[in-house]
């Protein structure tokens, strides 16, 4: 029972100790790091609570992963509830997620076609790619297999 007990303890601890700190970020704090940005950037907005979201983010990291030498910075916003927000750290933590994760912290989800792209209509996924250097920029609205994630972010790098 103590060995049980013991293998639960390092569990819960390694859980804590590897889950990343999930910053909350308002809209504007988004404009900003895209007006700002130096290096390709992919912004993907989901939520724990959408399979298709939850889905795409499985093969997320590792097609960026394959442009590490174009600099391609990845960040995760997440739209949860705010009730949902402290299960966040221990769900990024468990699915292994490497890349930047913020929560929106905005009453409404309209805020993101207000002042981040004017083509969001609600549905998530979506995803973002911009960079500044080429004048690239596209807005994808719904869940992208890893192919086309791939070609895209060919595009992103050009």
């Amino acid at each position: 029972m103590k060995k049980i007990l013991l293998l639960v303890a390092v569990i819960v601890v390694t859980t804590v100790v590897t889950a990343q700190e999930i910053k909350k970020i308002k809209a504007a704090d988004i404009v900003k790091i895209m007006d700002t940005t130096t290096s390709p950037l992919v912004i993907n907005f989901w939520a724990t609570w959408c399979r298709p979201c939850v889905n795409e983010l499985n093969y997320f990291e590792k097609v960026i992963d394959k442009f590490k030498d174009k600099n391609v910075t990845l960040i995760l916003v997440s739209l949860d509830f705010p009730e949902d927000y402290a299960k966040l750290p221990s769900f990024v933590a468990a699915k292994g997620y490497n890349a930047i994760v913020y929560w929106l912290n905005e009453p409404e989800t309209s805020v993101i076609q207000t002042q981040i792209e004017n083509g969001f209509e609600g549905v998530i996924p979506a995803t973002l790619m911009i960079n500044k250097v080429t004048s690239y920029r596209k807005f994808h609205s719904g869940q992208l297999t890893a192919n086309t994630l791939k070609k895209e972010i060919e595009k992103l790098v050009k």
